[in-house]
């Protein structure tokens, strides 16, 4: 009952148009020009969703019916008790040194009337996220002063938000727009249909800026960067690429699982480096890491902090308050944002170890026994049961994962967990065969609470799972479901380690996560590798999960920036290829000798008889 109330007060949506566009458009970021000492941007916004929530039933002391209007996939401004307003984004390559000017060129805007439009309700205040919690609600908090103040909130068009760290050697800020000012006593608003903006980089040291980029240039890292900003440096086009590398750290009683997993990464065109790590510290490891000139864009542990001979996290987040690897992947000592794509192949046993990698390498090589290839388009979305109501939010946003699944061919099941449903109809899923399994609602170092009063435990992951050769890619959106470092086997660290059977590896959170959080992880990560918005698309399972943070990081106001980096581990190879499609025959022809002295090499590569390019 109470989820349905929730569905009903918080997810009927209508589209309001402010603009001669009836149907629902999203804004339209247009570049107008850009060089190393500007950028000029054109914002066009059409309209936003207009929606009721009811803080009655959505909180812990609300009584009011507030409206939240919303522009697309944007997120929204986080001034704990002041108006929540949808703000519209673009990440910002920055020169070193340089200073942010912001000069606002043209803004058109329409003073609205609310009750004209048939909003009779105020806009809602912004609450802090709900963390995935036994009893978590929102806490209401209203600021009387700027809700009785006859004043548009913000008061302003713009903000820059600039972060601690480079992101391998690049300099990002976020250039926040607010196309919706509230006034909370008129109840009017101000919609700016559209905001053209120059900003300024004044002083910036250009030779400075390429110098630290090219050191470490990677064409993987600059390809995802690429997608994150509006103005990829154009001094950038000429640096010269360097060897993709891929380190490896590993206990000494793994040096096969290693030499295996190395081994194919030559063969795929890694230049691969190895270091027998037993009994190092965490400083040993992070400074080795840091001294490789390149540095790695792919960084695996082969490990876990619990074996006889532990390979130690990166340390305790400074944030998560719990251990992470983060550090291991932040190289420059600035900050928190990560330099290269990690994981940890968490395993306790040499069997373990060349299981897991094993099942890596016959995953990429579609080698599936006799299996076949159907599961390969086939997902599983669950939501858990929440008794507070917040099942809807796993719901809306496995819907969004579906509408981008469905159109490239997958058959998609979103399950709705009922209270204290056991893991019968997960196991099922699984055992069918599912390239996808992704889990969000409460959990706990050794399941996933699928029904909150019910869990899915490491063993009956164990016992249960007979999913041959079909491996899944399982993500948990939930609490403390990868602590590695618990005392017995986590529940993430389970999936790769079983054998022909369990998934392909984990990605998920060792400390508690927030819904807020977990809503945009989920539906950036999908939209990597589906979405039109994403060019290029990334299918390493580092990549599209690690774009998700720097999402989170670059386009939203949330507190806990540094947390998710913390938070979030892959248990496997950060750099696996996650098929989308069903693998097909190609035909690969070359001239049969390289001559000495030759400078390149032609292959040409078809795929049904139409050449592929790159």
């Amino acid at each position: 009952m109470v989820a349905i109330l929730f569905l009903c007060c918080q997810l009927q949506a209508a589209w309001k148009s402010f603009t001669k566009e009836d149907a629902e458009r999203t804004p339209h970021i247009t570049v107008l020009s850009s060089d190393e000492s500007s950028v000029v941007l054109n914002v066009d916004i059409f309209g936003a969703e207009v929606k009721e929530i009811d803080t009655k039933e959505t909180t812990d002391i609300g009584e009011e019916i507030f409206v939240l209007f919303s522009v697309g996939e944007y997120a929204y401004t986080a001034d704990i008790g002041k108006p929540k307003l949808p703000m519209v984004t673009s990440v910002l390559d920055v020169p070193h040194r340089a200073t942010i000017q912001v000069e606002v060129l043209n803004a058109d805007y329409e003073v609205i009337d609310l009750p004209a439009m048939d909003v009779d309700k105020r806009i809602m205040p912004a609450l802090a996220s709900v963390p995935k919690v036994p009893g978590g609600i929102a806490q209401f908090v209203i600021d009387a002063a700027t809700y009785s103040t006859d004043a548009y909130y913000p008061d302003r068009i713009f903000d820059i938000e600039e972060y601690e760290g480079f992101a391998r050697g690049h300099r990002l800020a976020t250039l926040k727009l607010f196309p919706i000012h509230y006034n909370p006593v008129t109840n009017k608003i101000k919609f700016y249909s559209n905001i053209q903006v120059r900003v300024n980089f004044t002083n910036g040291d250009i030779i400075e800026t390429k110098r630290l980029i090219a050191e470490n240039y990677s064409t993987v890292w600059e390809n995802s960067v690429e997608t994150m900003v509006v103005n990829y440096p154009v001094y950038l086009r000429d640096v010269n690429p360097l060897p993709v590398y891929y380190d490896i750290f590993y206990n000494s009683a793994f040096s096969e699982a290693a030499e295996s997993l190395a081994f194919w990464k030559m063969k795929k065109g890694y230049k691969v480096r190895m270091w027998d790590a037993t009994g190092w510290s965490a400083a040993a490891i992070d400074d080795t890491i840091e001294a490789q000139t390149p540095q790695a864009t792919f960084l695996v542990i082969i490990g876990d902090p619990n074996s006889s001979t532990p390979l130690p996290p990166s340390g305790t987040g400074a944030s998560s308050g719990d251990q992470t690897d983060l550090y291991y992947a932040e190289t420059d000592d600035t900050g928190y944002l990560p330099d290269l794509y990690s994981a940890r192949i968490a395993v306790l046993d040499a069997t373990q170890a060349n299981t897991s990698i094993q099942k890596a390498l016959r995953y990429e090589r579609a080698n599936f026994g006799s299996a076949g290839t159907d599961w390969l388009k086939k997902a599983c979305l669950i939501a858990g049961y929440d008794p507070s109501g917040y099942q809807t939010v796993g719901m809306a946003t496995n819907w969004y994962c579906r509408n981008l699944l469905v159109p490239h061919g997958y058959t998609v099941d979103t399950l709705v967990i009922a209270s204290g449903e056991e893991e019968g109809r997960v196991v099922n899923q699984i055992n069918a065969g599912r390239a996808w399994c992704v889990y969000t609602a409460h959990g706990g170092r050794t399941e996933w609470s699928v029904g909150y009063y019910s869990d899915f435990t490491v063993s009956e992951l164990t016992t249960l799972t007979s999913n041959l050769d079909m491996y899944p890619m399982p993500c948990g959106h939930c609490c403390l479901a990868a602590d590695y470092e618990y005392s017995v086997d986590c529940f993430g660290e389970t999936w790769d380690r079983l054998s022909n059977r369990g998934g392909i590896c984990y990605f998920g959170s060792v400390p508690s996560t927030y819904w807020d959080e977990d809503d945009w992880l989920q539906r950036r990560y999908f939209d990597a590798i589906y979405a039109d918005s994403v060019p290029g698309n990334l299918y390493e399972t580092g990549r599209f999960t690690q774009w998700g943070l720097y999402w989170i990081n670059n386009n939203t106001s949330t507190s806990r920036k540094r947390y998710y980096f913390e938070a979030y581990h892959i248990f496997n190879d950060p750099s696996l290829d996650f098929w989308t499609d069903i693998p097909g025959d190609m035909i690969v022809t070359h001239n049969d000798v390289v001559f000495l002295g030759t400078s390149s090499f032609a292959v040409t590569v078809n795929d049904a008889g139409t050449p592929l390019e790159d």
